[in-house]
């Protein structure tokens, strides 16, 4: 390299799945010219100690879950994006990266179809107690657990989003009753699948499974607390594939081992992975590990949606994903 030329510009990927399947995204950003880094254990998220080792020439991060906090955007002084590898972005402080300049994206339409179907299958798994049933099998014991049909049951969706309504069809493909609450309905949608919109006290009284679709925010947060818990019919259950932040892990706890819910069928908690790990022990719990998102079609579309907004950003576009667009404005990168 030459005195005084730039060292060549590297982008970070936390995205645990982020090229774990193919080599074909992170050789599309090194045909572009970039270093691809990772941090060292690609399984946990990675600590702020390290993150601010790898920042110093990082010109665009491809994120996990990880928090990402204005004092590591203050050591990343060649940043330009930060691109959830999904669509949640609680753990982005948008604000702090508008003020620095830093365009912040998503990877929308790419893995609601997955969580859906996701959501589905704790909902089949903890009805019908599939995980307890093929644990005892596996240990030689051949004891069926019976457990409620879907058909007729009510399912109670909180957000009724691209992926909300994803479950809806399929919970109707199982002859499910549907009711929802959300605070901007499409409702053609809506009255085309013969949802019933109410407020969220009715559906935790009506609804014989409740599941959560909604994003993370200062208003959800703990959003099923002991009181809601308490709201919802005795020997229902409780599904998250969304944020573990919205619910009150502890008060969950304490419904389940009260028996005034049936089960509870968990993909997120807070934080991850747990400290606690009481919840996951209980037999009428099913959890897994923030994966509902993460079929192989997924990962490949959001993949090529995180590649194609880091090339576009890095070469001086405004792609559509942006949480932030005014942000670009201020770039003098």
């Amino acid at each position: 390299m030459a005195e005084g030329d730039m060292p060549q510009a590297a982008i970070l990927v936390t995205a645990r799945m982020f090229g774990r399947l193919s080599d074909d995204a992170p050789q599309r950003l090194r045909a572009a010219g970039y270093l691809v880094r990772y941090p060292s254990d690609r399984n946990r998220p990675p600590g702020r100690a390290e993150l601010l080792g790898l920042l110093e020439d990082v010109e665009a991060v491809i994120a996990g879950v990880e928090p990402w906090t204005a004092d590591l955007m203050e050591g990343a002084p060649r940043l330009r994006l930060i691109c959830r590898f999904g669509v949640g972005y609680d753990s982005v402080d948008v604000e702090a990266a508008t003020r620095r300049g830093i365009l912040v994206a998503v990877t929308p339409a790419t893995n609601h179809v997955a969580v859906a179907e996701h959501t589905m299958g704790l909902v089949l798994a903890v009805l019908r107690r599939l995980a307890l049933q093929d644990a005892r099998t596996k240990r030689g014991e051949w004891v069926p657990e019976p457990g409620p049909e879907l058909r007729g049951r009510t399912l109670g969706i909180v957000g009724l989003g691209r992926t909300g309504r994803e479950v809806a069809d399929m919970a109707r493909a199982f002859g499910m009753r549907v009711v929802a609450c959300e605070i901007a309905p499409d409702e053609a949608f809506v009255k085309s699948r013969g949802i019933t919109l109410v407020d969220l006290k009715r559906l935790l009284k009506e609804a014989d499974v409740v599941t959560l679709h909604v994003p993370l925010t200062a208003q959800t947060r703990r959003l099923i607390d002991a009181s809601a818990l308490g709201t919802m019919k005795r020997g229902s259950y409780l599904i998250n594939t969304a944020r573990g932040g919205l619910v009150d892990e502890a008060a969950l706890y304490d419904a389940l081992t009260s028996g005034h819910l049936a089960g509870a069928g968990l993909d997120v908690t807070d934080p991850e992975p747990p400290v606690d790990w009481r919840l996951a022990r209980l037999p009428q719990v099913v959890m897994t590990p923030h994966s509902a998102g993460l079929s192989t079609d997924a990962i490949a579309r959001m993949e090529a949606v995180a590649v194609e907004t880091a090339l576009a950003v890095l070469s001086g576009q405004r792609p559509p994903n942006l949480l932030n667009p005014e942000a670009h404005s201020t770039q003098g990168r």
